[in-house]
């Protein structure tokens, strides 16, 4: 197997903020990062439970423009990705919100790869193919297209644990 020499660093910033209504606190974060308007990718139970209602204010609060998308199904599909695409395509975002379970995580982080990327639904999701007795052939581990620009920035406020 031949691995591709080229290497992509994606730098951190890690901070964690935890507690009860931190998500009240997410005007203040985008604005200590620089980023404005927000892209932001909830769950549906999320959204219908009213949860981000604060973060919401505080964003109104701090003249933040956003945009909420929430058409994610448990198990997200190339369906899920390609309208988080088109609904990101038509706002003019610098930095995409996760909030919500792992199906949500999974979806807007591709997102926001995809979208950085130029990329469609499975575009730059590996695969894998079948050698001659039907095992899988790790030499066939690839992307159809490969990623050559970080994705754009996320903040994520996970629902679970």
């Amino acid at each position: 197997m031949t691995l591709t020499s080229r290497t992509l660093r994606i730098p951190s910033r890690p901070t964690v903020v935890v507690g009860p209504g931190v998500a009240a606190s997410l005007a203040a974060a985008l604005v200590a990062l620089g980023h404005r308007p927000a892209f932001i990718v909830v769950d549906p139970a999320v959204a219908a439970a009213g949860t981000l209602a604060p973060a919401f204010v505080g964003l109104g609060a701090a003249g933040i423009t956003w945009t909420l998308f929430d058409d994610i199904d448990p198990n997200p599909t190339d369906r899920n990705v390609d309208a988080g695409l088109a609904a990101l395509d038509g706002f003019d975002a610098d930095v995409v919100v996760l909030v919500g379970g792992g199906s949500t995580m999974d979806c807007g982080k591709y997102v926001a790869l995809a979208a950085a990327n130029g990329a469609s639904g499975t575009e730059l999701a590996f695969h894998l193919g079948l050698d001659g007795n039907d095992a899988i052939d790790f030499s066939t581990f690839t992307s159809p297209r490969p990623v050559t620009r970080i994705g754009l920035p996320t903040i994520a406020i996970p629902t679970t644990s």
